[in-house]
């Protein structure tokens, strides 16, 4: 990662992964691959408290289980639904206008991103300072979170897909990212920083959405249904 970053050709590519990242492992329930802590969450904390209510003594509840439940995913299904509809106004029509649960996990995560981002940011006028790019920071997380709000209320579960399909074809495996509850980015089976392992064309800053399983709690074949495309660092910047 230090690599990528003390190149100027790959730096701001490499700080959109690093924004990516921290806010898309924020933004699913269940847990794959990725915490769903209520402090590590962009969903409101109240609704993850509630959900790992249901799984006590259980263990976690994922998509990965190996033969999920139709009925247990279908009746959380009906609760996402009906939680998100009686929520809307709190989390929707009125985000971040007063109390907002999802502002301290907000809050944390600008906190984690600002010493990294602060020391590439130039000031192009006296009017753009340090409260200015927080501002902006700040907008831009708080749209991660009304993002991940958007996914938990539809009836489907989701996963993002961060493997390297040109890592494959180099005979490299397909493995890029792995969350340790930290937001650390690192190269998956063998715990190595990506820039050690992977080039520019190779990393994913951008993955695909996949619909995994539908509201009745029955999983899609194959990949599911994907929305969307991988946006590779070599590509950053491009039309």
């Amino acid at each position: 990662m230090l690599t990528l970053l003390g190149d100027a050709k790959t730096r701001l590519a490499t700080l959109a992964l690093c924004i990516s990242w921290t806010i898309l492992s924020r933004s699913l329930l269940l847990k794959l691959g990725i915490s769903s802590s209520p402090g590590s969450t962009f969903l409101p904390p109240e609704l993850v408290e509630c959900f790992q209510s249901f799984s006590l003594g259980k263990g976690a509840v994922t998509l990965g289980m190996y033969e999920p439940n139709p009925t247990f995913f279908a009746l959380l299904s009906r609760w996402k639904q009906i939680s998100a509809t009686l929520l809307h106004s709190t989390y929707v029509a009125d985000a971040f206008l007063d109390f907002d649960s999802r502002t301290v996990n907000i809050e944390r995560a600008l906190k984690d991103l600002d010493p990294l981002l602060a020391t590439y940011a130039i000031s192009h006028d006296a009017g753009h300072g340090k409260g200015a790019r927080l501002a902006e920071l700040r907008d831009l997380l708080r749209k991660g979170a009304k993002f991940a709000f958007t996914l938990f209320s539809q009836p489907s579960f989701w996963s993002f897909d961060w493997t390297s399909d040109r890592a494959a074809e180099h005979g490299k495996g397909d493995g890029q990212l792995e969350s340790h509850g930290t937001g650390s980015v690192e190269s998956t089976g063998t715990g190595t920083n990506i820039a050690s392992t992977l080039v520019p064309a190779e990393i994913v800053i951008w993955p695909r959405l996949l619909r995994v399983m539908d509201g009745d709690g029955v999983k899609l074949e194959g990949e599911g249904e994907v929305f969307g495309k991988k946006l590779y660092l070599s590509d950053f910047g491009k039309v």
